[in-house]
């Protein structure tokens, strides 16, 4: 990982949650009404075309807006980071 990449540390703002597990996601939903948005992550299996959604967030559109400009800033990041290295976009 580059020493540039953004390192966003949520330890500070939790005090139960001392492991953070991780799962892989290529599918997603958006949903929301007046006061929150609803982000559910899953995976789709190309073998028999079904998804499987096993995490969903639920965040309030304040938060909803901080995400998105992390992510596109993240996202942005990574495509310069990428263009430099043509290996780094192969799937």
């Amino acid at each position: 990982m580059p020493a540039e990449w953004e390192k966003v540390s949520l330890k500070e703002k939790t005090s139960k949650c001392d492991e953070l597990a991780g799962m892989y996601a290529n599918t997603f939903k958006v949903g929301y009404n007046a006061y929150e948005f609803v982000l559910d992550f899953g995976q789709y299996f190309t073998e028999n075309g079904e998804e499987h959604f096993h995490t969903r967030i639920v965040i309030n559109p304040k938060y909803a807006k901080l995400f998105f400009e992390l992510l596109k800033k993240s996202v942005e990041k990574y495509d310069t980071y990428a263009s430099a290295r043509p290996d780094a976009t192969q799937d």
